[in-house]
Parts: C-alpha cells; structure tokens; sequence
C-alpha cells in the first residue's frame, strides 16, 4: 500500500494527512445509456469547463430530477475506507421505474469533480476505484477542456494504474462522468511515487496458475500482472525460482524474460515455468493427492529504469506463487497462452478410460457469471445412488473443458475466441500427457447455463459444422434483448439526435451475436434448450423463444422446463442427481451425441452419394446464414466468404432438386465448398447458373486451403454469373479477393479474412500498440499517454497482456495485429514507405480514411466519387491494412482532442458491462468531432460504417456527412 509519509495534501481547502480525496462535488443526475456511449448533458451549455463546482445557482434541466432539476451536491468519502457513496435520496427510483415499466430508466449519469493541493513538487499516482475514466485539470474551470488528459479508471477494482505524472506545487482536480444505476460508489486516490514506489514492486499480482495433475504437469504457463507508477519506460526481467517453502526434491526452472512497461502501464506478462521431481518415480505428488498448497515456487521481477543522469536504477519484485495437486478424475486447472497471448485459465476433468486413436470427444461447457472454471467443471458431477460416498465426475470416455476469460464477454468476442484457443490448448495438452486420453477437438458438444448458454449458443452458430450437439441451460440468446441488462438506445441523451440509419449501422457491428438471426444454421445440431419454471433471473420466456425459433427452422430441438426450479439448481429429483448441468436427462443427451459423430446424413467422410438425387427421393433445404464472413464458418461444409455489402446479412438456400443442387444467394459474392460438403464435385446451380468444377485453370490454381487445412472451391460471382474463382485474369490482375483462409499479397488492396472487420477483429490475435514518435516532444509524449490508456483499459476490461512500443521499435509481422496511435505527421508507419533498391522497409499503413492538413477527413466512396468531411477537432478510428497484410486500428485526429474523443466510446452503466474500447459497437471505421460527439453522443458522428473488400466505403452500409 502506498504511503503519504512526509506529503501534505489539500483536499477541497481542508489540509488532511490522507490518501484519498475526501470531497466531492457531484451534478446530476441524467439520463444515460446503459452499454454504448451517450451524450454529455453539459456540452449544450458550454461544457464541463465553464462551470463552478459546488455552485448553489447552477441548475439544469433533467428528467431524473425531483421537480425537474438538478444542481450541485456535496458528497464526502467515507472516514473508513474513503469511498463515497452517491445515492439521490429525494429520487424515488421505483416511482421512475414504475411510471415508465423499464427497469433502464435508472441507469444515470453525473459529473463528479474533486480537488487536491499538492504541496511539494513530485511524481505523484492518481488512481480512481469503480470509475471509467477520469481527467486530471489544473484548475477547477479548465478552460482548455480539449487538452485536458483522460486516465484509465481502475474499473473493476484490479488495481490499474490511473495518473502517474509529475505535479507542481499548486491546486487541481480530478473530474469524470459516474456511469451507474441508481446509486453508486468511487474512490479515488492521490499517493506520492517515491523512488521505490515508482517501481511498484508491491504491485505485482499473481494472474493465472496450473495446478500439478497426477502427480504430473500438465500445463506451464503462469501470468501476473506488474504496474510501472513512473514517467519514465522501464524494463522488466523476471524468472521463476525456488522459494523458501520449496521442497527439497523439487527444481524450478524456466526461461528469463525481458519486457518493456511504458510509463504509468499496468501490463500482464506470462511466463513458462517447469518444475521436476528427483524422485525415483519422477512425480511431483502421490498420483491420488489432493492438496491445496502443494508447490510453492516465486517469480522474481527486476526492473531496471534510465534516468536523467543515465545511472541504471535497480528494484526486485517478488510474486509468490502456489500449486494446487489434484487427481484427474475431479476437476483440474490448466493455464494455456490465449487468442490474443494472454494467459489464460480453464479447468477440465480427463476421461476415465483410453479413448480411441482419434482422441476422447470434448464436452464445452461454457459459464454462468461469477462461476469459475473449476466451480463449472464441478457441476458435472453426479452420485449414482444416494447412498455412494464418493461424486463421479465427468464421463468414462469424454474431456470436460470450461474455459474461462475474465471481464465482461458473456462469451461474446474475446470469450468466444479464448472458448477457441481452450480447445487447441486441451488438444495439444491432453495427448502430450496421456497419449490414450487425447482430445479431438474437431467436432464437440456445446453446453453451458445463463450467459453461459448463449456461448454455447454463440459457437454452435458460427462453427455448426464442429457441433456434435448443443445443450442450453437457463441462457438467452440474444444480449440486447435480455430483461434490462443490456438495452440500447432506450432512455439516452443521443437519441433524440441519432439517425435511424445510423443506429442501424451501429447495432448491425454486434448483430453477429443475436443466436436468432443465425439460428437456420443449427437445423444439422440436435438442440436442448431447459429452463427453470420459477427462474427469475432468466425467464422461461427466453428459453421458450429460442426453442420455437428454432423448431421453425427445422432443428431437431427439444424444449425442457422444470416446474418450481429456479435460475440454478444442484438437485433435480433427488439429492445430488447432477443438477441443472448434470441431472440424468443431461447425462443422456450428452452422452448420446458423445458417442455419436453426427447424425446428418449429409455430413459425411465420402459424401459422393449426396450426388445421386434419386437415393432416398427426399428434399433437401438447408441454409447458411452468416452476419461477418471472418467468424462464421461452414454449415455442411458451405461457408460465405464476401458480402456483396459488407455489414449486412448474408445467407444460402441450397436445395437438392432431381437436376442437382440448387443454391440461391443473398448478398452474396464469394462462398467457400469443403471437400466434405454434400455439394462437392456434384452437379450445382448458382442462382440459375451452371457451374463448372473443372475450370480453366489447373488444379493447383482451383483447389485452396482453408484454416483447417481442408480442401476447398471458391465460387465467386462475376458480372452477375457464378464460377470457380479464378486468382488472375488474362492481364495479371486480380479479378476477385483471395478467400479461403490465403492471405492476400502485399501489393493487393483486397481484404482476406483475416482483413475483415469490424473494429474489435483487431483484437483478435495477438496485438500491440504502436505510438507515434514523429511529431513535437508534447505531441510525442500526448500519444504515448493515449497508447498507454488504450493498453490499461484492455487490461483493466479483459485482463489483455498488451505491449505499448513506439514506432520506430515496433516490429510488423504476420503474427501481430497492431493499434496505431498517431497521424501522418506524428507516425513513422503511417508515411510514405522507405524504399532501397526498390525493397520496402519498416512497416506501412495505409490508411483507407485520409486527413488532410486543412483538418479534413476524406474517404473513397465508389459510387459518388469522393467524401470530404470537415470540422473542429476531429477524431478518426478506422482499420487498415499493414503492408505484412495483417489487421491495424488507426486512432488518428486533427487534434488531441479528437484522438480523445474518438477514444471515449466504451462507456457501461454497470460495471459487469464495461468491454474493452473499440470492441464494442463499432463498426469498420468512425469519424467524429469533439464537440459534437460530447454534445450529441452518436447522434454526432461525421462518418461511420464498412468497408469493401477494396477498402472503398460500402457506401450502402455507411453514415456520411457529405
């Protein structure tokens, strides 16, 4: 805990030895959205900076206030523990959420203001506790609020850096906008940086851990997360090593590891640890221990910081660690290095027998929130009698894997990914450390409970073809449409000021998750969809919705409703019968689809016979729908790989007719044939066009690859007729993207893949920020502040390992994603590539969204010609490609305060809701000013919208003010 010894602060005029502010002044409160960003009720009035906190005469008009109004209160921290509660006792909350029947309608927003007085100059740590963001202003009127500097909250209470600068002696405030429902509760606390303190040893905080299984290891990687409260870069070596408690016979080893902190960053690192045994038998514990602390082992941090005077500084860190042991027929942790490099957790219990050579098949189950990895793989635990001693876990010849990702995902984007990499995790794990207990991963069961069913949900849609089965416990289906959790554009400021088409685009970036819209592909995934009678946290009516959905799309789904049992339940008819996850009706439906493959007919290793349409004299109809061509994939083995217009729906209805397959598309250009598809290499017709396997092109040419190394056809649309998609004309150009998995070259403007939006695909894989170097020394240092706030709030939202490095150092690779933080002035990346002999160097952008030095933003619109858009203070986010054809975020702007604007769109009312910036709601690319995204929230964007597969605007899916 940092310490105020020797400091003495002034806080709201009184001197006080503390740590936190003690007094606040709070205006509110306001209407706001609960998920997406709003506007600022203050902006029309001059903004934030011309007002007088505490003032008595200062009123404004608001719907949640008593007669109407809302003015300045007093608030002050509580003497225990320094947070202060905000609650508007004159506010009858019921009364609001009664007289309109929406529980939203408390969701609130107030501007908070507190100020301190610093009376020695120093390097000092702000950080604010249950807080978005905060600024930091050197007078309570600041009356450049453009250039004011935003800081991450520690939103979650994970103990993320806020403001690590240097005061002068003087007096400033710390001021912010409360996002909350109904009442709510901050802190925030000034500390000094000491010589020491800078270091933040004492920050050092174990992440995720293995535990030891049988005796054996059965993972490696352990993470913690590190903060550097200084100004200045420092670099970070750390290795595990034996610690005091060690046993005797057990060595650890791993590698050294070197890491850059930016200044002020709290960053997660990961390390590999072994640890060996000089026992006769080589075990790390009995095979049938199950002890809690069983290994203990330390990782050593040394941090190593170059001043001023360049006299190397030296700080050690010491994270003690310890290892669970347990058996593995109950549940284990294992640690894997995530989607994006994060360290990462899951828990698992091991069949109880070999399995064949293939592997043992996977039950996914995916959680419920607050439960933990090890507390959902415990659910699939049964007592056969009520009379056995001992649970039985899991199955005889099945993996339970529950993966977990902390932040709030409801499994959708970076849950949904790390659910993915889970299962290479326990691929590659399970037969590394018992060859008969392999796992095969290539088709699972899904399952899960609450929000947990929509992940199961959410993965059987977009991977139809690696779904054995779906079971969906308690869940919904669709995010915006659960109860009051999650609803947009309700009671927000910005709606008065949003275009309807706007919304439309903006709502269409999170569309891929509605398991409603995509619900067609499940009609091969036999479905059980059970809900609790009496749960309230989950209607029935959620369950019951999707279960209808999907009987009217033909899936072979049944719908379970357990009359008196709540949201969750261990006992269904007995005493520890396995419960809402377990209970014999799930054990069977498991098991039956555990044991068998698959039960449609037309999924098949050899699937010639589809070909012959007399075999059976029945119609076939199937469709496959897809909202984002990068995360959908195949349904019996067809994928749409491009949208005529990106950020619409897209969907196949193929029919198999006497004369073959007929197959009629929906905003649809290219789509994906796998070997294993009912289609291949039979007689087809593309919207009333004959298509020809045997193109003119040689085989090699025709035949790609996919990400599972499948083979595959392309079938592209061209002048308004389908054929195999030829890679280049007659003239050596490139007549269609390059599908299927292949990355495009380096001189093609056309977006693979991996290349497609929206914004949150660059999060994807692993990533890093790039900060622009190029400007003046304040620009420089302005842009690392933002690359920093962008990297803690990843970390602070999702837990994120993200490196910040400026861009002379950065490396660009195929393995790397990157978010850049500058313009063409200020980021070397961002202008025009070096050339030597003709060869390119270093990394390049280009970005598809241009600023001009008069300050105006231009884009290349196909159908109109050009789109200039102009303003004060812009803020530009848009993809790009790299010239290594990986995935870049721009954050650029014609000013600071643009950058900071464009930054600003992650708000939540609930903290359980607040996701990573720019993953959320957002489309290809976003244009906005600083004053008119404050004042009219979304309702002020310049541009918004998605890009073709050249980078033009689609301009049919685009919001543009020009």
């Amino acid at each position: 805990m940092m310490l105020f010894t020797g400091f003495v602060f002034l806080f709201c005029g009184c001197i006080v030895q503390s740590k936190y502010i003690s007094k606040w002044s709070i205006l509110g409160p306001f209407p706001r959205a609960k998920t997406e960003y709003d506007a600022d009720p203050i902006e029309a009035f001059g903004g934030i900076s011309t007002l007088h906190p505490g003032s008595k005469s200062e009123k404004f008009l608001s719907e949640q206030g008593v007669d109407g109004t809302v003015g300045w209160g007093e608030f002050r921290a509580s003497p225990t523990n320094g947070m202060v509660s905000v609650s508007f006792q004159n506010i009858n909350w019921n009364r609001y959420i009664s007289d309109m029947g929406d529980l939203a309608v408390a969701n609130f927003q107030a501007w908070v203001h507190g100020r301190f007085k610093v009376q020695h100059d120093g390097i000092y740590v702000i950080s604010c506790t249950n807080v978005h963001n905060f600024e930091v202003v050197s007078s309570p009127i600041d009356p450049e609020a453009n250039r004011s500097v935003q800081y991450m909250g520690d939103i979650y209470g994970a103990g993320v850096n806020g403001a690590v600068r240097y005061f002068k002696k003087g007096t400033f405030a710390v001021r912010f906008i409360l996002a909350a429902k109904a009442q709510a509760q901050f802190r925030c606390d000034v500390s000094p940086a000491s010589d020491g303190h800078r270091l933040m040893p004492q920050s050092a905080k174990l992440g995720v851990v293995f535990d030891v299984v049988n005796g054996r290891m059965f993972s490696n990687v352990v993470s913690f997360q590190i903060a550097n409260a200084d100004t200045r870069w420092h670099t970070v070596e750390y290795k595990a090593i034996k610690a005091k408690a060690t046993a005797r016979d057990i060595t650890v080893t791993s590698d050294v590891v070197r890491e850059a902190i930016a200044p002020g960053q709290t960053r997660a690192l990961t390390l590999n640890v072994t640890l060996e045994s000089s026992r006769k038998d080589k075990l790390l514990s009995p095979v049938d221990a199950e002890v809690e602390k069983c290994h203990t082992f330390v990782i050593t941090a040394k941090w190593t910081s170059v001043p001023a005077g360049h006299t190397r500084s030296h700080r050690n860190a010491h994270v003690p660690v310890t290892v669970r042991c347990r058996k593995a027929r109950q549940s284990f942790r294992f640690t894997f290095l995530d989607h994006d490099g994060t360290g990462a957790e899951a828990a698992a219990i091991a069949p109880n027998a070999p399995c064949v050579a293939a592997g043992c098949p996977v039950v996914l189950t995916h959680s419920g929130v607050g439960a933990t990895p090890s507390s959902q793989a415990d659910a699939y635990k049964h007592k056969a009698t009520t009379t056995d001693a001992e649970y039985t876990f899991g199955f005889d010849a099945a993996w339970v894997l529950a993966p977990e990702r902390g932040g709030a995902h409801n499994w959708e984007g970076q849950g949904h990914l790390s659910a993915l990499a889970s299962l290479e995790a326990l691929r590659q794990l399970a037969s590394r450390f018992d060859p008969t207990r392999g796992a095969e991963v290539g088709r699972v069961v899904v399952a899960g409970h609450s929000r947990g069913g929509h992940g199961a949900a959410l993965f059987a849609t977009h991977f139809p073809d690696r779904t054995r089965a779906l079971a969906m416990s308690s869940g919904w289906f669709d995010r915006e449409y659960y109860g009051d959790a999650n609803p947009v554009f309700t009671h927000d400021l910005q709606r008065a000021h949003l275009d309807p088409m706007l919304r439309g685009i903006l709502e269409a970036s999170v569309a891929e998750n509605r398991c409603d819209r995509s619900a067609a592909n499940l009609k091969a995934v036999p479905t059980l969809v059970r809900s609790g009678g009496a749960d309230r946290n989950v209607p029935p009516w959620h369950s019951r919705r999707y279960a209808r959905i999907l009987r009217e799309h033909g899936v072979n789904v049944t719908y379970t409703e357990l009359p008196g049992k709540d949201h969750w339940w261990w006992d269904t008819a007995v005493a520890n019968d396995g419960g809402v996850l377990f209970d014999p009706e799930m054990r069977a439906f498991l098991r039956q689809y555990l044991d068998t493959d698959s039960n449609d007919p037309l999924v098949v290793p050899s699937p010639s016979s589809a070909c012959d349409t007399q075999a059976d004299g029945a119609t076939v109809v199937f469709r496959v729908v897809s909202l984002n061509a990068a995360t959908f994939h195949a349904v019996r083995g067809v994928r749409i790989v491009a949208f005529r217009v990106a950020g619409r729906e897209a969907s196949l209805t193929i029919q198999r007719r006497a004369s073959g397959w007929e197959v009629a598309s929906r905003n649809v250009v290219a789509f994906a044939v796998i070997a294993t598809s009912p289609l291949w290499g039979c007689s087809v017709t593309v919207d009333g066009t004959d298509v020809s396997w045997e193109a003119a092109l040689g085989q090699s040419e025709r035949e790609r690859y996919d990400a599972d190394n499948a083979t595959v056809r392309t079938l592209c649309k061209h002048h308004n007729a389908w054929a195999v998609c030829p890679e280049i004309d007659a003239h050596g150009e490139q007549m269609s993207p390059v599908y299927a998995g292949v990355k495009a070259s380096e001189t093609t403007p056309h977006r693979g893949l991996q290349l497609l939006g929206p914004m949150r695909q660059v999060f994807a894989t692993p990533w890093q920020v790039v900060v622009g170097t190029q400007g003046s020394d304040e620009d420089t240092r302005a842009l690392l502040d933002i690359g920093v706030y962008i990297a803690n709030n990843h970390f602070a939202a999702v837990g994120t390992a993200v490196s910040v490095v400026n861009d002379t150092d950065a490396q660009c690779t195929q393995e790397r994603n990157s978010l850049v933080v500058g313009g063409v002035n200020s980021h070397a990346w961002l202008q025009p590539p070096r050339l030597s002999n003709g060869v390119r160097h270093g990394c390049h952008v280009q970005s598809p969204v241009s600023l001009a030095i008069d300050g105006c933003v231009s884009v290349n619109v196909t159908l109109s010609g050009g789109c200039r858009m102009c303003g004060i203070d812009i803020g530009v986010a848009t993809l790009a490609p790299t010239s290594q054809q990986t995935l870049a975020l721009v954050v650029s702007g014609s000013s600071l305060g643009g950058i900071r604007a464009v930054m600003s769109a992650f708000y939540a009312s609930s903290q359980a809701l607040t996701r990573g910036i720019f993953s959320n709601m957002l489309p290809d690319f976003l244009v906005v000013t600083a004053h008119g995204f404050r004042r009219y929230g979304y309702g002020g964007v310049l541009g918004c919208g998605y890009f073709n597969t050249d980078w033009t605007v689609a301009e049919a899916s685009a919001y543009l003010a020009c």
